[in-house]
């Protein structure tokens, strides 16, 4: 009887037990619920905040003005536009022009220094009587001698020009303008270097937003594809020849190629807003590209590249004008070991001199020689030695970095063109693929979805057709950077005025 009745207890007492948790989980599960309708209030809401915010930006949003010219553009002529509106070489022309200002400067030290000058003077005092004063007796040697005339007349004024001539300074003037002038070179050589970058940089840009333009053609072509499709499986749904799943299949894809058409655009404007800034145009100027996507194959070995590149890239140029100021550096620091020897030639004249002051004309000859300086010469020598060991290893470096960017610029042209054969090939695979499916659906032997499914892959295989052209441009700007070719203007001209902006 009591086995039982324990029994019993412990039946009521495991039927509450696995009851209260029955309980708290319903509670549990219905805030659960509770925030998840919640959480897709809230999603609702922002999600119709964001079309509302959609909506006012499409009223707002900046566009080209559509009665405006557009300005046609090639990619020639954007190089050449850059070149004339680019800050950067506006600033790279300002650097050479100072550089070769200090080699003017350099070269003042060698000629003459002329100066001239005047000065008045007045003397408040009284002139004494220089025999006289404690002798009155012997004043009368003052008139008889004029003794008045050896002191100076209250008002003078003193007139005088000098021609200065350095005739010797150890070599440290001629080797000061060596410095200047390879440093004129070397600034001249590295505007020509940022040319080059800001070519290449056009160049990348304009094939840049020669890719947004395909991309986006290809964007709209699919969703006019898409939007066909579509039509067509409700046409077919309504006849009863596919289900319902067909042509909500057919949506779905619809409403991706507008996705990826609204990404197109928006990349298109950035690609623009870019090209607009390195032309230095105004941010609603509207732009046509008329040009397409070009480039050189390669044909060198790398060999061949390495060599041409060591020899005409201008940052190896300016390099070695740079050790050559250096050196020169180098020469004048020991200059300033030796004498130096002047000469000058000097007029005075001074109105109400004293009769003993001399003036008129006053020739000189003088050399100095400073035989120590608390070792500042010694160390300026030391420091010019460090500068150019440093630039010499510094052009060692610059040598390797080049060859790695040539390897580069190699490398990546030759995988370029063979990206361009390969999505070639790509393409007319896909083309006739859908050629194949359109053929089978309309014979009734297909599926939409095959249709559906080739229409994707034309339009990702014209996609990366459009990437590997670009990718081959670029690369090809690219080879040329690398391999320091100048660019020239050959027959390509600006096809347009340039709109002025609010400079």
């Amino acid at each position: 009887m009591n086995q039982g009745a324990s029994m019993a207890c412990m039946a009521v007492l495991a039927a509450v037990c696995l009851a209260s948790p029955a309980v708290s989980e319903t509670a549990e599960d219905s805030r659960l619920r509770q925030e998840t309708v919640m959480g897709e209030t809230a999603v609702q809401e922002l999600i119709e905040a964001i079309d509302g915010a959609l909506a006012e930006w499409d009223a707002i949003e900046f566009e080209p003005d559509p009665d405006a010219e557009p300005f046609r553009l090639d990619m020639p002529a954007a190089v050449n536009l850059a070149l004339e509106r680019n800050p950067l070489v506006q600033q790279a022309d300002a650097e050479l022009d100072a550089a070769e200002a200090r080699s003017g400067v350099a070269r003042s030290a060698m000629l003459p220094e002329v100066s001239v000058g005047s000065a008045y003077t007045y003397l408040d005092y009284d002139a004494p009587e220089l025999i006289g004063g404690r002798f009155p007796a012997l004043g009368v040697l003052n008139r008889l001698f004029q003794a008045d005339r050896l002191m100076p007349d209250k008002d003078t004024r003193t007139d005088q020009a000098q021609l200065r001539q350095v005739l010797y300074a150890g070599g440290s003037i001629r080797a000061g303008l060596d410095a200047a002038r390879s440093l004129a070179d070397a600034q001249a050589l590295e505007r020509e270097a940022s040319i080059q970058q800001l070519v290449y940089n056009v160049q990348e840009a304009y094939y840049d937003a020669l890719l947004t333009d395909a991309l986006l053609r290809v964007a709209r072509e699919s969703v006019r594809t898409f939007e066909r499709n579509l039509r067509d499986a409700r046409e077919m749904f309504d006849a009863g020849m596919v289900s319902r799943f067909e042509v909500l299949r057919a949506e779905t894809e619809l409403s991706a190629r507008k996705t990826d058409a609204t990404a197109a655009e928006n990349g298109r404007r950035l690609a623009m807003a870019n090209l607009r800034r390195l032309l230095n145009l105004p941010h609603d100027t509207p732009l046509v590209l008329d040009g397409h996507f070009d480039g050189e194959p390669i044909r060198d070995s790398i060999n061949e590249a390495l060599a041409e590149a060591l020899a005409t890239r201008p940052e190896l140029k300016a390099l070695r004008k740079g050790i050559e100021a250096a050196e020169a550096g180098e020469r004048a620091a020991r200059g300033e070991f030796l004498p130096r020897v002047a000469a000058a030639v000097e007029y005075t004249n001074i109105e109400g001199a004293a009769a003993l002051t001399p003036d008129g004309w006053s020739f000189n000859v003088g050399a100095e020689w400073t035989l120590f300086g608390g070792g500042r010469r010694w160390y300026q020598l030391r420091e010019a030695r460090a500068d150019t060991r440093a630039a010499r290893h510094q052009l060692d470096e610059l040598e390797r970095l080049i060859e790695l960017d040539v390897n580069n610029a190699y490398i990546q042209t030759r995988e370029a063109m063979a990206k361009v054969r390969s999505e070639r090939d790509t393409v007319e695979l896909a083309r006739e693929g859908l050629r194949m499916a359109e053929l089978r659906f309309q014979e009734g032997a297909g599926t939409q979805s095959e249709v559906l499914e080739a229409e994707l892959a034309l339009t990702s295989a014209e996609t990366q057709l459009a990437e590997a052209l670009r990718d081959f441009a670029v690369a090809s700007a690219a080879m040329d950077r690398a391999l320091g070719r100048s660019w020239t203007d050959g027959d390509a001209e600006p096809a347009a005025t340039a709109p002025q902006g609010d400079d």
